[in-house]
Formats: C-alpha cells, structure tokens, sequence
C-alpha cells in the first residue's frame, strides 16, 4: 500500500551528508578523532568499558571516551598494522590477532607475543581468539590451537578431524564443547576427543565458508561468505537470505546479542533480528559511515559501537546527548513530537514553524527502503502537522528524517499490530 501523509508545506530536495547530525549516532574518523585509519576490522570493549579497534593500515587504537591511544610496531609488540581480531579476558588483558604478525597480550603494562618463530603457534594469521577457563583457543590459517600459558596444542587436518585447515571462529556452548566456523569444510564440533562435521553435503548449511560463528545461549549462528546466515540449535536449520528475508547482505560477519535482540554486522549495514521482524541500518537511513560493517560490541550503557570501512560508529539509541548539542537545540526549538507512538495505523507529527519555512520528510522501513509519500498542504497558526497513513505497512521500526529550514531530526516511530 502507498504511504500518504497530509502535508502543509513546500517540498525541497533532501541535502545529502545531514545524517551525521542524527542524535542517536556519533562518527569517529581520521578527520575528527584520534583514529589514523578508517578502515576497521574488529572491535572490543573491555572490563573498564574501554573501546579497543583494530585497523586494516594502522594496527590498533584504544579510546576511553576522552583520549586515544595508538599501538603499533613502534610502542608495542603489534607487529603487523592489519589486525584481524581483538579480544579481551576476565583478567582485561587485550589479546590481538594479526594478519601475518602472529599474536600479542597487553596486560596493561606488559606485552607479550607469540609467532611461528618462537612460540609453537600454528600460523601467524590468526582470525579468532576465545578463552574458556585457564586456556586461550586460537583460531589460525593453519588449525585450531589452546593454549595455557606455556603450552600449545594444535588441531589439523594432519592429526584430527578437522574439516579444514583454516579456522576462521571459534565458540563454545553450555556443555563443554568447542565450536568452530572453517573455510572450506563448514562448522565442527570438538568434544575433546572426536569431532563432528556440519557441511553443504550432510546438512542444510548453505555454504562450506563460514566467516564467523555466535552462540546466544539457545542456538548457533553461522555467518557464510554469500550465502547468508544459518541459525541452528543442534537439531533444526533455519537459513535467512536476501531472498527469504529482511536481512541486508547473504555475507554477515559478525554477531551480537543483547537481550532478545540479535546484532549482525553485514556486507550492506547493520541488522536487527527482534524476533521475526528485521531492521536494517546503513548509511542511506542512519547515521552509519559506510555500508560494509565488520564488527558490533555493545558498551556497559547498551550503545552500539560498530567497525566500518569509513570509520568507526557509536549507536545511542534514544539519542542521547548533552542540551549544548545543536541537533538537540534545533528539536527544542521546533519541538517536534509523534503521537501516538508506538502507532497502529496513524500518527501525527506536528512542529513549531511560525515563519512557514520550507521542510522535507521522508520515512525509512524496517528494510531500510524509502517509502513514497504523497502530500497536501495545510497550516494553524504556526502549528504545522502532519498525518502519518501506516496502514498496510509491517510492525517494526520506522525512521523519519525531517528536514525543516535546512535542519535535519530524525525521529523513530515504532508501528505495532
């Protein structure tokens, strides 16, 4: 069904860039913060609610909400600037996994390192770190390895049944077993002593190349590298694509739950599972640099911190911000409001204008796909509104970007049955 909302004022094109402005997201770069590289692959937060990013060209930046650290070559034992993992222990040690430089530890004052060279880590490509009880498990281009502190053990195609050579995650669940996404050879369970394989051949995985591997609890979920995500509890599939639902990208690389909602860094934004109904967040419809999206970790206030290609975003839902902010002036100054909201079928949105200025509204769906609006104008005394039609539309969340003289608010309108 077309989306009609009765509107009282002049139409002009949407400015593109505004987005940055959205309340409830903050962009951190090469050109406005201590990041060198904007280019990110791996994120973690650790037990001081300190954030730790792991760059492609830079190696690794930590940031306290204040003041930004950079590791590298030159201060630390990170010896390589692509860094591939970063992950943090009950102890708040970082350990940092390289393309080609092997492994590091910081403990906070100390660093340590393990290559091929001098340790008996099986590679120095190391794409996963995982830790269970006193072991370190390290998922390499060349098998599975724990490791206690003094002593490695590796897994290989040479000495095991595992499916293939290269690891690329590793996860445990509620009974001891270890779980790991390879490239090439599907999923596998390690019980400790045997293994058990998951592939395209003997079950409805839909692809052998697994890119990451999450376990919330209740089921395992399998990033592929294009051919979406498979969710599993040990018995039953349920695979979700582009074509079956509203995921944005069949290449997911990451996962993250928070309550009963699921996180998904894709190939094409940021997606929100909520039971059966998706939100997707990119950079057309949110405040998210760039589209290709490699990491998700959720700080101790439940914001959102998600490594991009184009640098490195802060997800506050609510927006919540300080009065100095001028997005949060301008919503004063226009004191923009939706009711009701949550909504059924209409809303109304109405601001202060006493000048009739020019404005633009554009509504985004749980898809991320601009709905088509239809509008006529109408005024009262200064107070302009307009009405919302959603009948017809699918429960979830709905963005509304609303452009009044040359300031843009987004607001979030929340539809249900």
């Amino acid at each position: 069904m077309k989306l009609r909302v009765i509107f009282l004022l002049a139409l002009i094109p949407l400015v593109n860039g505004l987005y940055s402005q959205n309340p409830e997201w903050k962009v951190y770069n090469t050109a406005n913060s201590g990041l060198g590289d904007n280019d990110l692959r791996s994120i973690s937060i650790d037990n001081n609610d300190e954030k730790w990013v792991g760059t492609v060209n830079d190696a690794v930046y930590s940031y306290d909400d204040n003041t930004w650290d950079h590791y590298n070559s030159s201060n630390s034992y990170v010896y390589d600037d692509y860094v591939l993992c970063i992950s943090t222990d009950s102890l708040n040690h970082k350990w940092i996994g390289t393309r080609s430089g092997g492994m590091s530890k910081y403990d906070g004052s100390q660093w340590y390192f393990w290559d091929e060279t001098h340790s008996a880590i099986p590679d120095n490509k190391v794409y996963d770190i995982q830790f269970e009880g006193p072991l370190t498990w390290v998922a390499t281009m060349h098998g599975l390895a724990s490791f206690d502190g003094s002593t490695w053990t590796t897994w290989n195609t040479a000495n095991s049944g595992i499916p293939a050579e290269e690891v690329r995650a590793i996860a445990f669940d509620g009974s001891g077993n270890k779980w790991i996404a390879t490239w090439g050879g599907g999923i596998a369970k390690f019980d400790g002593s045997g293994w058990t394989v998951y592939n395209k051949s003997n079950s409805p995985l839909p692809d052998n190349y697994c890119i990451s591997l999450f376990y919330d609890g209740n089921f395992f979920w399998i990033g592929t590298s294009g051919n979406g995500l498979a969710r599993f509890d040990g018995t039953s599939w349920t695979i979700f694509t582009t074509s079956n639902s509203g995921i944005p990208s069949d290449f997911v690389f990451n996962s993250k739950k928070e309550g009963n909602k699921l996180w998904f860094a894709t190939g094409a934004g940021m997606a929100l599972l909520e039971g059966t109904t998706w939100t997707v967040y990119n950079p057309s419809n949110s405040g998210l640099p760039g589209q290709y999206t490699k990491d998700i970790e959720i700080d101790a206030s439940g914001n959102k911190w998600i490594a991009t290609d184009q640098g490195l975003a802060e997800f506050r839902q609510g927006g919540v911000l300080g009065l100095a902010d001028p997005v949060m002036a301008c919503n004063e100054q226009l004191n923009i409001t939706i009711a009701p909201n949550p909504v059924t079928t209409f809303a109304k949105v109405s601001w202060e204008d006493p000048l009739r200025g020019e404005a633009h509204f554009s509504l985004i769906n749980p898809l991320g796909q601009i709905l088509p609006l239809e509008t006529i104008p109408a005024v009262n005394h200064g107070r302009v509104s307009i009405t919302l039609d959603l009948s017809g539309q699918k429960p979830g969340f709905y963005f509304l970007k609303c452009q009044v003289n040359n300031k843009l608010i987004t607001k979030k309108i929340v539809l249900i049955n």
